[in-house]
């Protein structure tokens, strides 16, 4: 099994790798946007790359990169009034509608209560599937909401468990 590739999570100012959430029901559901996208490879089964990022506070999706590939169910969506620009890979098939979209700036507010887990380092070089030691990862903050609203960090260094 590939090593899944990661969200971004942007927080005062620094990208960050998005390593875990808790709970992860109602966290962020790209289904609950109309968008049904399918896998980019067998690094990214889920066929998106979401950066996430606090403003004044707010939890915010902030941009959305995802591959429809030739879906037939596949009609361009709007988020929060953002419609993406459309890219057809190089190595796309003439006879498919592949195709990604990328969506900027997009902003929206996603009303989430529990815990986001982020780190600086992330070697995904290892092949764990579902279990990922401590040693894979830099510096782990924690970072808390309620409706989406910031409300505490907590530095998770040298722990063992992500939650």
């Amino acid at each position: 099994m590939s090593a899944q590739e990661k969200d971004i999570f942007i927080y005062n100012g620094i990208s960050y790798y998005l390593v875990g959430v808790d709970p992860i029901a109602n966290f962020f559901s790209i289904n609950d946007l109309g968008i049904y996208p399918v896998e980019f490879s067998t690094a990214n089964w889920r066929g998106f790359i979401a950066t996430f990022t606090v403003y004044q506070d707010q939890l915010m999706l902030k941009d959305l990169i995802t591959n429809n590939g030739n879906r037939e169910d596949s009609i361009i969506v709007k988020i929060n009034g953002i419609s993406p620009s459309v890219h057809i890979p190089e190595k796309a098939p003439e006879s498919t509608k592949w195709r990604d979209w990328y969506y900027d700036n997009v902003n929206l507010k996603i009303p989430y209560t529990g815990k986001v887990m982020i780190t600086d380092r992330y070697n995904n070089y290892g092949h764990t599937a579902f279990y990922e030691p401590p040693s894979y990862f830099g510096n782990i903050i924690e970072l808390c909401f309620t409706d989406g609203i910031f409300t505490e960090e907590n530095f998770r260094n040298n722990e063992y468990s992500l939650f």
